[in-house]
């Protein structure tokens, strides 16, 4: 009982909680732009939210779809939460 108000208060006063259903919303590491295909690379941290393959991004006057996306160690996942 005093575990769980401790947690929702923390919860609360933090806002230790995240919602992954809205969109993604992510800080741009770094970005490049081919030229002969015109297609974004782009290191990404997800902020809040969910980011998966198909969504839509604009990163300044750059718009586009995510195709593809990489973990850190180079394997394809479909989905990128917070972190």
């Amino acid at each position: 009982m005093l575990k769980d108000k401790i947690m929702m208060v923390a919860n609360n006063r933090l806002n230790l909680t995240e919602d992954f259903s809205v969109n993604a919303q992510c800080t741009v590491i770094e970005s490049n732009v081919d030229e002969k295909t015109n297609q974004i690379t782009a290191t990404v941290i997800v902020k809040r939210g969910t980011l998966k393959i198909e969504d839509a991004f604009v990163s300044g006057p750059n718009e586009g779809r995510v195709r593809q996306m990489l973990n850190d160690t180079g394997v394809a996942v479909k989905e990128a939460f917070p972190g």
